[in-house]
């Protein structure tokens, strides 16, 4: 599965991306803002999008509806990191379809299960 990891921070990436090679994915894309997500999902065969809420320029939560609003994007499965986890974060990101929230910082643990709840 292809994957595309989207972070402004390129240490948060590196950290992220490791612990997916960790979880044996090893088709791994990343972008640092959301207008660079948009243009690699257009062109790519992406099977999964892990974004950061806080993104540069359009933000996260704007990345995530322009998926949803694209008919060849639409069915990609989207995990979302917070800093926070609280309700306006919650209900924005479910009204948005978001596949999960998880909260950074995140283990490998955390993050495999939540994998595992989206590809169950």
């Amino acid at each position: 599965m292809k994957i595309l990891l989207v972070d402004h921070s390129p240490s948060i990436r590196r950290v992220e991306l490791h612990i997916l090679e960790l979880m044996g994915y090893t088709d791994i894309e990343q972008a640092s803002d959301a207008a660079e997500a948009i243009e690699k999902l257009q062109s790519g065969n992406f099977g999964f999008v892990i974004t950061d809420w806080n993104l540069p320029h359009l933000g996260g939560l704007e990345l995530l509806k322009r998926i949803r609003s694209d008919d060849s994007l639409k069915k990609i499965p989207v995990l979302m990191v917070v800093n926070k986890m609280n309700d306006k974060i919650i209900l924005l990101a479910a009204k948005a379809g978001v596949s999960s929230l998880i909260v950074k910082p995140f283990t490998l643990h955390s993050l495999k299960e939540k994998i595992n709840n989206i590809f169950p």
